[in-house]
């Protein structure tokens, strides 16, 4: 990690003040890939202790209600599954024209009518992602204008993805934990959204 880098370069110098500083081309080609060498393992522990960082964002507890709604028993099991990861601790799909089809974890009582009865306000992250088939990843909701959106989830949400499932369906997934997901994270929620996905056809 960061002391093995550190050393290295320490090695390197220290070896070539030992030699009296005489330097042949070849040796300060290879002094120059091991001081190289010395810094992308700093730059790496540096950049693997800023990822650790991010990811001990404060847990907090949401402000709802449990709620375990939806009538398509098999749709509402896989959406409990991504209940189980990272932090997520609110599923919501919903369908334009339908409305909320299944509502698994933690909800909120402030839900609109129009919200549950599927009318797609233009412009908004749900739309959008609907729209380009690309989900988006709110990651500090709280620094998000468009928070206010997201008012069916429990107050005090932390993060929140919106992952489109087809042109009318969207996976909305909140979470208690600010920055809380890496890359092997959207690999699970990928598995399981395509099972959601595969379901609904």
């Amino acid at each position: 990690g960061m002391r093995l880098g550190l050393g290295m370069g320490v090695v390197v110098l220290g070896g070539r003040v030992v030699s009296g500083g005489d330097m042949v081309v070849g040796q300060g080609r290879a002094d120059l890939l091991a001081v190289g060498a010395a810094a992308v393992l700093v730059l790496l522990e540096v950049a693997a202790r800023g990822v650790t960082l991010a990811r001990e964002a404060d847990v907090v507890e949401l402000d709802g209600v449990e709620v375990n709604e939806g009538d398509d028993k098999e749709v509402a099991r896989w959406a409990e599954m991504l209940l189980g990861i990272a932090q997520v601790r609110s599923v919501v799909v919903w369908r334009d024209g339908e409305g909320v089809l299944v509502r698994k974890g933690k909800g909120s009582e402030a839900s609109s009518e129009a919200w549950m009865r599927g009318d797609r306000e233009q412009g908004t992250v749900v739309d959008i992602a609907l729209r380009t088939g690309r989900r988006a990843y709110l990651a500090d909701l709280a620094m998000a204008p468009a928070r206010v959106e997201f008012e069916f989830l429990p107050a005090r949400t932390q993060a929140v993805v919106v992952w489109p499932v087809d042109p009318r369906t969207a996976v909305i997934l909140g979470t208690n934990r600010a920055r809380c997901f890496q890359g092997v994270d959207f690999g699970w929620l990928q598995a399981i959204i395509d099972q959601i996905q595969s379901s609904l056809r």
